[in-house]
């Protein structure tokens, strides 16, 4: 998995337009319930991976999804790392959706490269609602 990570993390960094971070992000792979209980307080929900100050936690379904399916998601929290790594945040929601919409952007493209067409990817972001 380094080698693919190493390839993503430099294409992330060209899509997001910023400095490639120095060193990649330490990957933890966990189940689905772990996730389900970390992030979305035990409640069942879409999430395959995570990113959270520099680690990137991967579910174990996502890993068991064909080739191009599990890079594109590793290749989308790790836009989200290089966005942390270069301090991209704005602290806003809207500044996090506009965040969200780049890594599912950049999913969308690589899938799309592939030959892989998944309607609706990128309205995912939109689908945050901001009050401010």
């Amino acid at each position: 998995m380094e080698a693919i990570t190493a390839s993503l993390l430099l294409l992330a960094a060209q899509f997001v337009g910023a400095k490639t971070p120095p060193a990649p992000p330490r990957i933890e792979v966990v189940s689905q319930a772990t996730l389900q209980q970390r992030f979305c307080q035990g409640k069942p929900c879409r999430m395959e991976a995570m990113h959270l100050d520099g680690t990137i936690y991967l579910s174990e379904t996502t890993l068991a999804q064909p080739e191009a399916l599990r890079e594109a998601v590793l290749l989308h929290e790790l836009v989200h790392y290089v966005q942390h790594v270069n301090d991209l945040g704005t602290g806003t929601c809207i500044g996090h959706r506009m965040l969200e919409d780049q890594a599912y952007a950049a999913q969308e493209f690589y899938l799309e490269s592939r030959g892989i067409f998944i309607e609706g990817l990128r309205l995912r972001a939109v689908t945050l609602i901001c009050e401010d």
